[in-house]
């Protein structure tokens, strides 16, 4: 191998390396652990704007939330979303939320996903994964109860999916 041909593949090598060192992977994991990402869907024109409303009312009252809405395609790219731990918080239709946490439906291959309600919000339901943390889930609630304009959240009645543990114990009387 003559020199001209090493010193091009040293290059080539050296930055090859630099370029693998630069992921972008762990400063998504940063951001997206320093702000709650609500995610919602776009072929359903309505979840935006409600969450866009929930993240500036969060963003207001919750500071520290650092509250931003997000866009998917649809509800099977949310639960995706959800399901692999990339996200944390989603506004999703009753009956979506329903069957991703049955795992039927449309969401069959991907299997039953452990969810869990944070508030109602009309025909939707403002989700998370079961192991989201429990104190954060209590401050989104308490939030969303005290500053909503329809009341915030919870009917008298249990959504189609569980509750949160945190949010469980806010309702009166406890666990329902």
């Amino acid at each position: 191998m003559d020199r001209r041909t090493f010193v091009r593949l040293a290059a080539l090598t050296g930055a090859a390396c630099g370029v693998m060192g630069h992921s972008p992977y762990r400063q998504w994991q940063v951001y997206r652990k320093s702000r709650l990402i609500i995610v919602t869907s776009a072929a359903e024109p309505a979840s935006y704007p409600l969450g866009e409303a929930v993240a500036t009312l969060l963003a207001l009252h919750l500071p520290e939330s650092r509250a931003l809405v997000a866009r998917a395609a649809d509800s099977l790219a949310i639960v995706k979303l959800l399901g692999s731990d990339q996200l944390d918080l989603a506004i999703l239709s009753a009956d979506d939320a329903r069957d991703a946490h049955d795992g039927r439906a449309r969401f069959a291959a991907e299997g039953p996903l452990a969810l869990r309600a944070l508030a109602v919000l009309g025909p939707y339901l403002f989700v998370c994964r079961e192991d989201f943390p429990t104190p954060k889930a209590q401050a989104v609630s308490r939030t969303l109860a005290a500053h909503w304009r329809d009341g915030g959240g919870l009917p008298p009645a249990p959504p189609s999916i569980p509750l949160h543990t945190g949010v469980a114990d806010q309702r009166p009387g406890g666990n329902p």
